[in-house]
C-alpha cells in the first residue's frame, strides 16, 4: 500500500496518507481498552482525526501498532501529533512510549512521549529539543507556557520539616502526577514479599513499617522478633541472624570486622566513603601526641612529621555534637557520640586507626589507642562505626541523595518544558524520585519508622542533624573531583570509590558537555534561557541556600551549567548506587556497624569487658529490624542502568552520536573495574556502570 498517495481513496477527497507508528509501554498494565484518536498537525493544517483501530486488539502492552492517517491536503511541515482518549465502559490509563510519522518524501518524524494518558488529550512534539528563546511560533510558545503553568499547579513546594529541603506537597504518592509514579501502579498493592511487578516491589521497598515483618520472615528472623531488650550473650551469637544471608561481602565482613585494616578500609570503600580527609593539623580538641601513638608509627618519625608527609588522615563526626539520642518507644534510651578518629597509612598502604576520642571535648573523654586493652579498643571502634551508620543514613544517603534529588526533580518538572534539552537530559534520572520520597516520608515522621525503631539518632534527632548538615552543605562537596581535592585524598592508596567515582564523573561530564554544546552555542544562550534561570532559582529556594554554600544562584556560562548538570546526573545515579546498594553487605553483621548503642560512651579506660560491650550493642529485636531494613534498602528495583536511554530523549544526529559514545565509554569502565576486582580479596562492585541504577528507585 502506498502510504503517501492513495488515488481514488474516499472518492478522491483524500490526497495524502501518513503512516503513524504508535508504541505502547512494556509494563503489564500499560495498554488500554479505551478509544484513542490521533491527529497530525503541521504548519499548513492538520490531518483527519483518526481512531486508532484495526482488526484485533490495539495498544496492548509492548505493542508497536501501525495506522494510516488520511489528510485532505498536505499539512506542510509536521509540528505535533495530538492523541485523545475516550473511555469505553471504564476509563483506564494508557502509557505511550513514542509516536513516529512517515511523511511524504520518506522523512520519519519521531515524537517521544513516555507519558500516561488518563483522560483528555496530549500533544507531542518532535524529540529534538529547543530552548525557549528559540521558539518562533506563538502557538508553540503558548503551549509551552501552559504546560509549565499546569505543572506548577500540580507540583507545589511544601516545607515538610523545618530546616530541611522543601519537598513536594503530597500526602500520598497517589496524589502525584501519574508520570512521576512507577509504571505498574495500577496493580493493587500486595502484601506478598514475592510480588513481581516493579512498582509493587518498589512499594515494599519503601513501605517499611507495613511490610518489615515479611522481610524478617524471608531472612528467617521471625523467631527473634519478640526478644525486645534481650542482649546477645556473645559476639558469635550475631551469626544466628545469618540464616539466609546470601552475600559474600557480608560473610567476609563477619570474619574481618574487628581487624584494624578492615576498619580503615571501610572509610574508603564501605557505604559511607565520603568523610575521610587528610589531616594537615591536629584539631585543638583532639590532643594526640607522638608518645601516645608511637607504637603505631612505622617510619620512625614524629606524629607531626607523619602529618607533614601526608600519611595521617582524620574522620570527624563533629556534626553529631549536641544531637539528642533516640528515646522513642524503647525500654531504654539509645545514645550518640561525636567521635574523632585518626588514621595512619602504613608502609603496606593499609589505612589503620591509631587514636579515637569519642566526644568533642577532651576533658573526661580519654583518647583510646590500639595499645589499650582489647575490649576498650574494640568498643571505641564500634562507637565510630555506629556513628558512621547514623551519618550515612541521615546525611550521606537521605539528605545528599534522596532529598536533593527531590529538589532537582521538582525544579525540572516545574520550570523546564518537556521540549527543553535540560529536561530531556535529566528526566530519566529523576522520574521516580517523588514517589520514592513521598512513600519514605511516612517512615521519617510516622510511628514505627526506621529511625525510631532501630537507630540511635531517631526520635527527632535525625531532623535536627539533617538541618544542621544542610546549613553547612557546600556545593563543591557534591562535585566529586573538587571534593576529592578539598579532602586531600587524591593519592590515598586502595581508595576504589574515589577511583571509580572520578572516572564515572569525567565520563558523564564528557557526555553532558556534548549535549549542552548542541543547544548552547555561547554564554549568552545560557543567560538568556528564562526556563533555565527559573530552574536554578527554584532549586536555591527549596534548598534554603545562601551564598556561603556556593550553589550557583544563576547560570552565567556554558561550563558552569555543564558542571551542575553533571552533578545532578552523578548524584542520582552513581553516587546513590555507591552509598545505597552495599548497605546489607556492610551492615548485616551487626557488630561491624551497630545501628544503635544502648549504653553511653565510656569516659574512662579499663572498665569495658565483653558483657559491657554486648549490653551496649543493639538488643536481639533491634538487630533483626536493622538487618531486615538494610536488606530492603539494598535491593534494586531498577531495570535501567547508567547510560541506557529507554525514553530516547534526543533525535538530533549529534546527540545520538554522543549517546553512543557515552555508552561505549561506560562499557570500557565496566571492563576495567571487572579486571581490577579479579585481583582484590574483597571486590568493589558498587560503581560498575552496568550495575549502577540510572535513577533513584529505592
Amino acid at each position: 500500500m502506498d502510504y503517501h498517495k492513495v488515488a481514488g481513496f474516499l472518492a478522491g477527497h483524500v490526497e495524502t496518507v501518513y503512516k503513524l507508528t504508535v508504541a505502547t509501554g512494556e509494563t503489564l498494565l500499560s495498554g488500554t481498552m479505551n478509544f484513542v484518536y490521533a491527529t497530525i498537525i503541521g504548519s499548513a493544517g492538520q490531518s483527519n482525526r483518526q481512531l486508532l483501530d484495526h482488526f484485533g486488539p490495539d495498544l496492548c502492552p509492548g505493542a508497536i501498532d501501525i495506522y494510516s492517517i488520511p489528510s485532505k491536503l498536505d499539512i506542510g511541515d509536521i509540528r505535533m501529533v495530538r492523541l485523545e482518549k475516550e473511555a469505553f465502559l471504564v476509563n483506564d490509563s494508557w502509557f505511550c512510549r513514542y509516536v513516529e510519522v512517515n511523511a511524504p518524501g520518506g522523512r520519519v518524524h519521531r515524537f517521544p512521549a513516555n507519558h500516561w494518558l488518563e483522560q483528555g488529550s496530549m500533544e507531542l512534539r518532535e524529540g529534538t529539543g529547543i530552548l525557549p528563546q528559540h521558539e518562533t511560533l506563538a502557538q508553540l510558545k503558548g503551549k509551552r507556557a501552559d504546560e509549565l503553568s499546569e505543572r506548577r499547579d500540580s507540583l507545589r513546594w511544601l516545607e515538610w520539616h523545618a530546616g530541611l529541603p522543601l519537598g513536594v506537597d503530597s500526602k500520598s504518592f497517589l496524589d502525584l502526577p501519574r508520570d512521576t509514579r512507577f509504571d505498574d501502579e495500577k496493580v493493587p498493592i500486595s502484601t506478598c514479599l514475592f510480588c513481581k511487578g516493579k512498582a509493587t516491589f518498589a512499594c515494599h521497598m519503601t513501605d517499611h513499617s507495613g511490610h518489615v515483618h515479611s522481610f524478617e520472615f524471608y531472612l528467617g528472623l521471625r523467631v527473634f522478633m519478640n526478644l525486645d531488650g534481650m542482649s546477645w550473650t556473645k559476639i558469635e551469637d550475631f551469626r544466628r541472624l545469618f540464616i539466609r544471608v546470601k552475600s559474600n561481602v557480608a560473610e567476609y565482613v563477619s570474619h574481618h570486622w574487628d581487624q584494624d585494616w578492615f576498619f580503615g578500609y571501610q572509610f574508603m570503600n564501605g557505604v559511607n566513603p565520603v568523610l575521610i580527609k587528610r589531616c594537615t593539623k591536629l584539631p585543638e580538641n583532639f590532643p594526640v601526641t607522638t608518645d601516645m601513638v608511637k607504637s603505631s608509627l612505622v617510619r620512625e618519625c614524629s606524629l607531626e612529621d607523619e602529618i607533614k608527609h601526608g600519611n595521617v588522615y582524620i574522620v570527624d563526626y563533629q556534626c553529631l555534637d549536641d544531637i539528642p539520642g533516640n528515646t522513642f518507644n524503647h525500654s531504654k534510651p539509645f545514645y550518640l557520640a561525636a567521635p574523632m578518629c585518626l588514621l595512619y597509612v602504613n608502609k603496606q598502604g593499609q589505612l589503620l586507626p591509631i587514636a579515637i576520642q569519642l566526644q568533642q571535648k577532651p576533658s573526661d573523654n580519654p583518647i583510646f589507642l590500639p595499645s589499650d586493652s582489647a575490649h576498650d579498643w574494640m568498643l571505641a571502634k564500634m562507637w565510630v562505626r555506629s556513628m558512621d551508620f547514623q551519618i550515612h543514613e541521615v546525611s550521606t544517603h537521605l539528605l545528599q541523595t534522596h532529598l536533593l534529588a527531590e529538589v532537582f526533580t521538582m525544579a525540572t518538572l516545574r520550570q523546564l518544558s518537556t521540549m527543553h534539552p535540560v529536561h530531556k537530559l535529566l528526566y530519566r534520572h529523576l522520574r521516580f524520585t517523588l514517589e520514592i520520597n513521598v512513600r519514605a516520608r511516612t517512615q521519617l515522621v510516622g510511628t514505627g519508622a526506621f529511625f525510631d525503631r532501630a537507630l540511635s539518632i531517631g526520635g527527632g534527632g535525625h531532623f535536627k542533624l539533617g538541618a544542621k548538615v544542610l546549613k553547612a552543605l557546600a556545593y563543591r562537596h557534591l562535585c566529586i573531583l573538587k571534593d576529592v581535592a578539598d579532602r586531600g585524598v587524591g593519592d590515598l592508596p586502595s581508595y576504589y570509590y574515589r577511583d571509580d567515582a572520578c572516572t564515572i564523573w569525567k565520563t558523564i561530564h564528557k557526555f553532558v558537555d556534548k549535549i549542552v554544546a548542541i543547544f548552547y552555542k555561547n554564554n549568552e544562550d545560557v543567560m538568556g534561557d528564562t526556563e533555565l534561570q527559573a530552574f536554578i532559582d527554584d532549586i536555591n529556594h527549596a534548598l534554603l541556600s545562601h551564598p556561603s554554600n556556593g550553589f550557583p544562584t544563576k547560570f552565567t556560562c556554558v561550563a558552569e551549567l555543564s558542571e551542575f548538570l553533571t552533578m545532578v546526573v552523578f548524584l542520582c545515579s552513581a553516587q546513590h548506587s555507591a552509598i545505597n546498594y552495599g548497605q546489607f553487605d556492610f551492615y548485616a553483621w551487626i557488630p561491624n556497624a551497630p545501628s544503635a548503642m544502648r549504653k553511653p560512651p565510656p569516659t574512662t579506660k579499663g572498665v569495658v569487658d565483653m558483657p559491657f560491650i554486648l549490653q551496649t550493642l543493639p538488643d536481639v529485636q533491634v538487630s533483626c529490624v536493622s538487618m531486615a531494613i538494610t536488606w530492603v534498602l539494598s535491593r534494586s528495583a531498577a531495570e535501567k542502568t547508567l547510560g541506557t536511554f529507554p525514553d530516547e530523549p534526543f533525535q538530533n544526529p549529534d546527540a545520538l552520536t554522543a549517546m553512543q559514545e557515552y555508552q561505549s565509554d561506560l562499557e570500557v569502565i565496566t571492563k576495567s573495574i571487572v579486571a581490577r576486582n579479579e585481583t582484590l580479596p574483597i571486590k568493589y562492585p558498587y560503581l560498575k556502570p552496568d550495575k549502577v541504577a540510572n535513577s533513584i528507585t529505592i
